[in-house]
């Protein structure tokens, strides 16, 4: 969604590939830029990445819940984190916390060699 919405933003508010491609350092077309991009074309770009920051930041820290795709996980889910867990570790890769091993499995512990 934000892809097409930051496009549509850039189509309608930058400079044209042409104006563009004929400034000849990265400095010209900075400040072509620069001259070329009125208030409201600066303030709805800057509006729109602002908000793709800020809307990647919430999914990143898991709100709202699910957000992150952990609400249809279909194995176990770590205890702390919510994520889900690869079954042959006795650790949650995604937080590091340890797991006990689940209620009922005889794991039979090897005696220590002396």
């Amino acid at each position: 969604m934000f892809a097409g919405l930051y496009l549509s933003a850039i189509v309608l508010f930058l400079p044209s590939f042409d104006q563009l491609a004929a400034a000849g350092s990265m400095a010209e077309r900075a400040e072509l830029l620069g001259t070329e991009i009125n208030t409201v074309g600066q303030f709805a770009l800057s509006f729109v990445v602002l908000f793709a920051a800020i809307d990647a930041t919430f999914r990143a820290l898991g709100f709202p819940p699910g957000s992150n795709g952990t609400s249809g996980a279909d194995g176990p889910t770590c205890p702390q984190c919510g994520k889900e867990l690869d079954e042959d570790l006795a650790f949650c890769h995604w937080c590091t916390t340890r797991l006990e091993p689940p209620e009922g499995d005889d794991v039979d512990e090897e005696p220590a060699h002396t």
